[in-house]
């Protein structure tokens, strides 16, 4: 802001420079219409008070937006070591329980009494085995939607990035699904 002093001085030069083209008075609603423009005017020369509060509130604001940015990351790692997670879940609830079952049909396949009976686990083998395939593509799909995410800037390739990591819940949701498809399936070929 301005001192009165210079306030007072830029009020003189404007009132001399209206005398001098040949105005005798001012009128009062002409004297507030130029005081209200003058003091809406921005100060050219900021104080150091003003000064440094400008500076304070562009650290903060720099502050404010590095934990912003750190805040995002750390959920962004935590979302893809949840995934990790999940993915390495349904891989080994699908395929150990598909490991499972050949090796309980292996051990009937020697049995003369019970190699009838082989063929009701046919369908609990084929959902854990699709479970298991269903869980290796949750993980291709989901490195597919990473590269999308990271590679390109674009928008087109961030919506098929996301439609990617959609379609990939999808897909991982259906793993589980035919994991529970085979464990209700066994129940059932075991209860006879």
């Amino acid at each position: 802001m301005s001192t009165a002093r210079d306030f007072a001085l830029e009020l003189k030069q404007t009132i001399e420079q209206i005398r001098a083209s040949g105005t005798a008075a001012i009128y009062c609603d002409n004297l507030i219409a130029y005081l209200t423009e003058v003091s809406e005017k921005p100060s050219a020369d900021p104080s150091p008070a003003e000064l440094e509060h400008m500076k304070f509130q562009f650290q903060q604001t720099v502050e404010q937006t590095k934990a912003t940015y750190s805040i995002s990351m750390e959920n962004f790692r935590a979302v893809i070591a949840a995934g990790q997670s999940a993915i390495r879940t349904m891989l080994v609830l699908n395929g150990g329980a598909a490991v499972a079952m050949l090796a309980f049909i292996g051990h009937l396949a020697t049995e003369s009494s019970t190699q009838g009976s082989i063929g009701r686990y046919a369908t609990t083998i084929l959902f854990f085995a699709l479970g298991a395939l269903a869980a290796a593509t949750v993980s291709a799909g989901t490195y597919l939607g990473q590269w999308f995410y990271g590679h390109y800037a674009s928008p087109t390739h961030v919506k098929i990035g996301h439609y990617l990591n959609v379609a990939v819940i999808v897909v991982g949701l259906a793993s589980l699904g035919l994991f529970t498809g085979g464990m209700i399936d066994a129940y059932f070929a075991f209860r006879g």
